[in-house]
C-alpha cells in the first residue's frame, strides 16, 4: 500500500517529466508544422566543409541571400546587427527564389518572404543576414559524394511558412534531390 507521501513524490516527478518532455517536443512540433504548411522554395547555395569528426556528415550551408546588395532594403529603413527582417524573393527563370527586397515588417501581400536577422553591422554595398539555415546534417558517408560535386548547380529546398520561417528539406542538383532532410 502507497503512503501519502508516495503520490505526492510520483506526482511532482511526474510532473517534471512532463515539463521536460514539453522542452523537447515543442521545436520539434514547431519543426514538423514548417515541414507540413511550408511552400517549398528553392535557394541557390555553395557548401562547404562536408565532415567533423564528433558530429558526422553534414554540410555547411551558404546561401546566395544571405549577402544581399543595399540597394534592395526599403528606403527609410535603417538596419542594426540583429534585427529582424524580411527578405522578400522571386523566382527566377529556373524556379531559384532570388532576392528583390529586404524590410523589417513583413511584406502585406501575398509575396513570398523569409525572416531572417541581420548577422553583421550593415556597411557598404551588401547586407549580410542569417536564416539559421547554416548546416544541414546528412547520412554517413554522403559528405563525400557532395564534395565531388558541381557546387554552382547545387540547390537547398527548404519549406517556407506564410510568417517567413524555415526549414531545410533536401539538397538538389539540377533538380535531382541527393540527400534529404534525415528528420522526417
Amino acid at each position: 500500500m502507497s503512503r501519502p507521501g508516495d503520490r505526492k513524490a510520483y506526482l511532482k516527478w511526474g510532473l517534471v517529466a512532463l515539463i521536460q518532455l514539453g522542452l523537447v517536443a515543442t521545436p520539434l512540433a514547431e519543426r514538423i508544422r514548417v515541414h507540413m504548411t511550408g511552400e517549398e522554395v528553392v535557394l541557390a547555395m555553395r557548401p562547404v566543409d562536408p565532415r567533423d569528426l564528433l558530429r558526422g556528415d553534414y554540410v555547411i550551408v551558404s546561401l546566395e541571400i544571405e549577402r544581399v546588395p543595399a540597394d534592395l532594403l526599403v528606403p527609410g529603413q535603417e538596419l542594426a546587427r540583429g534585427d529582424t527582417v524580411y527578405v522578400s524573393l522571386e523566382r527566377d527563370g529556373e524556379g531559384t527564389a532570388r532576392a528583390v527586397a529586404i524590410s523589417k515588417e513583413r511584406p502585406q501581400d501575398d509575396a513570398l518572404a523569409i525572416r531572417g536577422r541581420v548577422s553583421a553591422s550593415p556597411r557598404g554595398e551588401e547586407i549580410s543576414i542569417a536564416y539559421d539555415l547554416d548546416a544541414f546534417y546528412i547520412q554517413e558517408g554522403k559528405g563525400e559524394i557532395l564534395e565531388n560535386t558541381d557546387r554552382e548547380k547545387m540547390r537547398l529546398v527548404v519549406a517556407l511558412t506564410e510568417a517567413g520561417i524555415s526549414a531545410p528539406l533536401r539538397i538538389t542538383l539540377d533538380g535531382e534531390t541527393i540527400v534529404k532532410e534525415s528528420a522526417f
